[in-house]
């Protein structure tokens, strides 16, 4: 079920419409408190927010919406144009953020891609799909969308657990802030490399401090997912032997 809050009825109709065409469930609510009304009753897959919600922000719902873990798919849909808004709106927690208006096609292809991003699957080199991954003491479960770090449930964002995921499955690999905004957001443009900073670091903090060293940033490139033997080696490296001077 998505959850569309758009104070405009016509942009409402518009996005509500187009997403019904191709088989969604959505509810539509105009304010700010009937939408948190809303999502503290009922669990939505996503939610549909606009910067501007009447008198109140989308920015600052959304920011309930991850505090509180209201839903698992945020996406703003608005007609503003400043890259600082659209920057806010993922460092908030956002999935994406789609430019209004657009054209329904579009519309349909960037919700549905959200919401396949939710569910994120890996292959092996074989092509099996595997039904879990292990990275040190991470534990991914790609069908259930679920995260453990040494047994014990952590609880991401979409977003969130396809950036671990990404990441994981493709261990000792360093990606710079760039191509991970391409794999993970499926974001092409400059300016909105902070928005990957900020999703490590929430990422890094809900792991716990043992599990946040698996991500290792790499100054001046970006960002890998160590395997466990990696770590392990980089924890037991022996320092380095400093010849003493001999005395003349």
């Amino acid at each position: 079920m998505i959850l569309v809050v758009q104070s405009v009825a016509m942009y409402q109709q518009h996005i509500s419409e187009s997403l019904k065409e191709t088989g969604l469930a959505v509810e539509c609510v105009s304010c700010f408190d009937d939408a948190l009304g809303m999502l503290r009753q009922t669990r939505y897959t996503m939610v549909i927010l606009d910067c501007d919600i009447g008198s109140d922000s989308g920015f600052t719902l959304c920011q309930i919406i991850r505090h509180e873990d209201l839903a698992s798919v945020i996406v703003f849909v608005g007609a503003t144009s400043t890259t600082s808004d659209r920057v806010l709106a993922l460092e908030l927690g956002a999935d994406d953020f789609i430019r209004y208006p657009c054209q329904a096609r579009e519309l349909q292809a960037r919700v549905h891609a959200a919401l396949r991003r939710q569910h994120p699957r890996c292959t092996t080199q074989s092509g099996m799909q595997p039904d879990s991954l292990r990275c040190g003491c991470i534990t991914i479960d790609e069908k259930r969308h679920q995260v453990w770090v040494n047994e014990q449930p952590v609880n991401l964002t979409a977003t969130e657990f396809t950036l671990l995921q990404y990441l994981a499955s493709h261990a000792n690999q360093v990606f710079s802030r760039a191509q991970l905004l391409a794999a993970v957001w499926d974001y092409h443009h400059s300016g909105y490399e902070h928005t990957v900073n900020s999703h490590i670091n929430r990422l890094r903090s809900k792991l716990g401090p043992g599990a946040a060293a698996m991500i290792e940033t790499v100054w001046g490139v970006g960002y890998k997912c160590c395997d466990g033997n990696t770590l392990d080696r980089q924890r037991h490296k022996p320092a380095a032997v400093v010849p003493l001077r001999q005395s003349i």
